[in-house]
């Protein structure tokens, strides 16, 4: 009654115009899909007259937890949490019987469907941006294949956990509280839940993969950004950034998780920030900086930074210190006629001037579209500007002890 309601409110005329829409909001969907079924080494089902949903296997997944249908469905909890309601995990060989009656394969398209799979459909009325925001997190719900491995370990993680001696916020808690990690260094940590999620206000609950390095200089880092792979692409648009991206090895944790446990270690005295480069020449440069802060989204993540030290002997952040982020569908740059993040093809803390340097997720090589692009360079005082072929930024607790 409400749909029809909704449709005689509408107009035929209307009715037909979001319908002629749904054509191209299905292919942007499929197209989404299909992206994120090749980083998975999964498949979209072919279902050719189907112009609705689109469903993609999860054999991956099920490989890794064993065809367990509690660690497959977990998956569609996982999005739940996060405000994806239009979208199914659908397991197979589920039985059902309700008043007497079989239903074999119960939620399936077909009673013959013999795989785990994922379903999304491309309803009246959705909007790009809705498809964009719905494909970001999938991506950061499963971001992939190897991450696959480590999604059914979740539960034993969780459990272990809740079972710490207090929150585990970053790779400092982990560490302190003898934590173990899942392969790669990695370990789920929960965060305080952001408006944009709809969360309680203080609630934990919203959790975040992070990569930690428990060696370095004592340990206690969480990595926020990895670089080596030039295929990689960083210029990613303002939900990426916000919620990140990436693989085990490149990525970018998240823009609104370095705002959350900015403030969190404001009680530590505040965030110390290093960035680890290797550039062509195999040399390593080393720089930190103390105090280090990002805003909320809503101050757009500006970006804070105390005193600089290290080998470079360069502050090669200066320009963007007190400087708001920028992607290319949101640069909040100053200049009035190039749009910096777009131009330069990344997302960052771009400078007034709209110089590339210090800009540490740039493209790491030229391409035939944007040869004026030649990867990311650092200043050194000693030894002018080094092409660097590999990022490592990493944050821990400033006034802590490490004697645990």
């Amino acid at each position: 009654m409400d749909f029809l309601t909704t449709m005689l409110a509408m107009g035929e005329r209307q009715y037909q115009s979001m319908r002629s829409a749904r054509v191209g909001h299905f292919q942007q969907l499929h197209a989404g899909l299909q992206a994120w079924a090749a980083k998975t080494n999964e498949q979209i089902i072919n279902c050719p007259k189907n112009n609705i949903s689109i469903a993609v296997s999860l054999d991956r997944l099920a490989e890794k937890c064993n065809d367990d249908i509690n660690e497959i469905t977990r998956l569609g909890s996982m999005l739940f949490s996060r405000n994806v309601t239009g979208a199914r995990v659908v397991p197979a060989g589920v039985n059902k019987i309700i008043e007497g009656i079989e239903f074999k394969n119960w939620g399936a398209h077909s009673s013959i469907m013999r795989r785990h799979y994922f379903n999304a459909a491309a309803a009246i009325g959705m909007q790009l941006h809705e498809i964009e925001r719905f494909l970001s997190t999938l991506e950061s719900t499963l971001p992939s294949s190897m991450i696959m491995a480590w999604f059914c370990m979740l539960t034993v993680v969780v459990v272990f956990s809740g079972a710490s001696s207090g929150p585990v916020r970053d790779c400092y808690d982990v560490q302190k509280q003898q934590l173990p990690l899942l392969p790669g260094g990695f370990f789920m940590v929960d965060v305080p839940c952001s408006a944009c999620l709809a969360c309680g206000t203080g609630k934990l609950g919203c959790s975040k993969m992070v990569r930690c390095d428990l060696e370095t200089d004592g340990g206690g880092w969480t990595i926020i950004q990895r670089r080596e792979n030039p295929l990689v692409d960083f210029n990613g648009n303002w939900a990426e950034y916000r919620d990140g991206f990436g693989d085990e090895n490149d990525f970018w944790i998240g823009n609104e998780y370095l705002h959350q446990i900015s403030n969190y270690r404001l009680r530590n005295g505040g965030l110390k920030l290093c960035v680890e480069l290797l550039d062509d020449g195999n040399e390593i440069h080393v720089d930190c900086w103390t105090h280090f802060y990002v805003a909320s989204e809503y101050e757009r993540y500006l970006l804070l930074l105390g005193i600089y030290k290290g080998s470079s002997k360069y502050d090669n952040f200066l320009s963007s210190r007190g400087r708001v982020f920028a992607t290319y569908d949101n640069d909040n740059s100053a200049m009035p006629v190039i749009q910096c993040a777009s131009y330069w093809q990344t997302g960052w803390w771009m400078n007034l001037q709209c110089r590339p340097e210090g800009t540490l997720n740039l493209p790491l090589q030229s391409s035939l579209s944007t040869p004026y692009i030649e990867g990311i360079f650092w200043r050194t005082r000693n030894q002018g500007l080094k092409h660097i072929v590999k990022t490592v930024m990493r944050i821990r607790p400033m006034n802590v002890r490490f004697d645990f």
